[in-house]
């Protein structure tokens, strides 16, 4: 139990850190399309952890 509750603050941390990245090299030269999938998966995901 303590080892769950300890790590799921590091997950969502990894999470949060990777939607972050997304957001900041969305507007960079790389494909649109890829990013707009890769921040609707991650904010699923995020979604998904949180209320479910």
């Amino acid at each position: 139990m303590r080892l769950r509750l300890s790590s799921l603050p590091n997950i969502m941390h990894r999470d949060w850190a990777r939607l972050r990245l997304s957001l900041s090299t969305q507007h960079r030269a790389d494909p649109v399309r890829q990013h707009c999938a890769q921040w609707s998966a991650d904010a699923r995901a995020i979604w998904h952890a949180l209320y479910h």
